[in-house]
């Protein structure tokens, strides 16, 4: 999730095709099923709850309000999730996976209107591409962020990035998120204890953390579960 943009949209570079991926063969058929009408009722319908992070100290705590777009792609017959790797010069979650996303700012109306315009500041997604058809659970980091993940049916396009917020974006086909075993709940020892945690990977990029997460609350929501 990007803590917003320090430069402007006319320093971007079109990326789109750096390093291009053959989604004209599905891995598998099981994600065929993941149609617009399916995405629509499940999403429309759905009541998002609110996590957090482990150990995230909330009581009395004002809360930095954010929200993150979580761009799906149906076009071509194979579904598919955008994601972005931040740039690699940033102070937090440098080189990191994420959704585009952001603080919220005094002129964003709600969630939405934030996601959308931080989705264009940073890959260049015009707006009017995205139909947005509901919210995933809200997530409260340990850092005090509260987030709000909006899911948004896409066109695809050309992707513009910001190099000063995004060093690329990929596209990962529910195929693969689906394949049993892929997106997996880990562990590791932090501060004394455990920590768990969603992660998965798809060629060089290792998505982990909240992103994940979201990713395996989309599933669930999906194949309500």
């Amino acid at each position: 999730m990007g803590a917003g943009v320090e430069t402007g949209h006319e320093n971007s570079v079109c990326i789109w095709d750096m390093k291009p991926h053959d989604f004209s063969m599905p891995d598998n058929n099981d994600a065929q099923d993941i149609s617009d009408a399916l995405l629509t009722a499940r999403l429309s319908t759905y009541v998002p709850q609110r996590r957090q992070d482990q150990n995230a100290v909330i009581k009395g705590r004002k809360l930095r309000e954010s929200a993150v777009l979580v761009p799906v792609l149906l076009a071509g017959g194979v579904p598919r999730v955008l994601f972005t790797r931040r740039a690699g010069h940033l102070s937090t979650h440098a080189g990191q996976v994420s959704f585009p996303g952001g603080r919220r700012d005094p002129e964003d109306s709600d969630a939405i209107a934030t996601a959308l315009r931080e989705a264009w500041e940073e890959v260049g997604l015009v707006p009017t591409g995205v139909r947005v058809i509901g919210e995933l659970d809200h997530y409260v980091t340990i850092t005090g962020y509260h987030i709000t993940p909006v899911v948004g049916i896409v066109t695809p396009q050309k992707w513009t990035i910001d190099p000063g917020e995004v060093d690329s974006v990929f596209e990962v086909p529910f195929s693969h998120v689906r394949t049993p075993g892929v997106l997996s709940l880990r562990h590791a020892e932090m501060d004394g204890g455990t920590l768990q945690y969603y992660a998965m990977d798809w060629d060089e990029h290792h998505i982990w953390g909240a992103t994940a997460g979201m990713l395996r609350n989309l599933l669930d929501v999906i194949e309500d579960a």
